[in-house]
C-alpha cells in the first residue's frame, strides 16, 4: 500500500457582527458580499424573521447555515456547501445570567449567554472540522467585576464544549468585545490555555474592526497564514474579519 500523500488544504474563516438594529436590506447585501471571501464563518447579531430569510437566501450563492432553533440569541454559522456538510450542531449555554455592575445606559441584569458549535465534514479532506461562534458580553474591558466573570465563563465555556482534539481542525470565531492587538488581551490569554491562537498573532492589522478597536477575529489550533479586516461594508458598526489557514490532510 503506498504511503498517504500530504495535500495542502486552504480554508478561509470569517466573522461578522452586523448589528441587530441595522437596516435588513443593507445587512442582507453585506452578508451576500461577505460570503465571497469565506469558506465558513460566524455571524453575530443576525436574528429575527427577516434575517432568517436572508440566511435561507444564501443557498443561491452556494452557502448553507446553522442557527439553533431552541435559542434565538445563539449566533449563526455559515459555510460553503460544496466544501462542507453539516454533521451536527447545537446551542451552548456558556454563562448563566446574573446581576452585574451597572454601566451607564446599559442593563444591570444580563440573561443567560449562548454560543453555537457545529461539526462539519470537510468534503475536500474528508476530516471533521469543529467551529464555534460566540458574541461575548460587552462593556467588560474597561469595567471589571461581575461582567468580567461572566466574560471569562463564556469564553472558556465555549472552548470546552468544542471538545478540541489534535486530529481535527478547530475554529472559534466571534465578536470578542476586547481589543485583540496584544498577547495579554484577556481572550487571547484564556484561549491560549486551550491551545487556540488568535488570527492576529503574527498578522498585525493597521485598521480596527470596530472603529480603531480590533475586537473581531478567529482563534484556531494553528496560526493563520494571513488575516485582515474587510472594509467598506457600511452596515452596523463592525467590519468583518477573515483569516486564511492551510492544513495538510492525508489522502490515499
Amino acid at each position: 500500500m503506498p504511503a498517504a500523500a500530504a495535500v495542502p488544504v486552504t480554508t478561509r474563516v470569517g466573522t461578522f457582527n452586523l448589528y441587530q438594529r441595522s437596516d435588513n436590506d443593507r445587512a442582507d447585501a453585506a452578508v451576500r458580499r461577505f460570503v465571497e471571501h469565506v469558506d465558513l464563518a460566524g455571524l453575530q447579531e443576525y436574528g429575527g424573521h427577516d434575517r432568517l430569510e436572508s440566511l435561507r437566501g444564501l443557498a443561491d450563492l452556494g452557502m448553507a447555515f446553522y442557527k439553533p432553533r431552541d435559542v434565538p440569541s445563539a449566533p449563526a454559522i455559515i459555510w460553503d456547501r460544496d466544501r462542507f456538510d453539516l454533521m451536527r450542531g447545537r446551542s451552548v449555554l456558556v454563562a448563566d445570567g446574573r446581576r452585574v455592575t451597572p454601566v451607564p445606559g446599559k442593563r444591570s441584569v444580563l440573561g443567560d449567554y449562548y454560543g453555537t458549535v457545529v461539526v462539519l465534514r470537510d468534503l475536500v479532506s474528508g476530516c471533521e472540522t469543529v467551529v464555534g461562534n460566540l458574541h461575548t458580553p460587552a462593556h467588560v474591558e474597561l469595567w471589571p467585576g461581575p461582567r468580567r466573570g461572566m466574560y471569562r465563563e463564556s469564553v472558556t465555556g465555549i472552548a470546552a464544549d468544542m471538545h478540541l482534539r489534535c486530529d481535527r481542525p478547530a475554529y472559534l470565531v466571534g465578536d470578542w468585545n476586547w481589543s485583540l492587538r496584544t498577547p495579554d488581551a484577556l481572550p487571547r490569554q484564556l484561549l491560549a490555555r486551550r491551545g487556540l491562537v488568535s488570527c492576529w498573532s503574527g498578522n498585525p492589522s493597521p485598521v480596527g474592526s470596530h472603529g480603531h478597536r480590533l475586537i473581531d477575529g478567529v482563534f484556531a489550533r494553528a496560526r493563520a497564514d494571513e488575516a485582515h479586516v474587510l472594509s467598506g461594508f457600511h452596515v452596523g458598526d463592525h467590519d468583518p474579519a477573515v483569516a486564511t489557514y492551510t492544513t495538510k490532510e492525508h489522502h490515499r
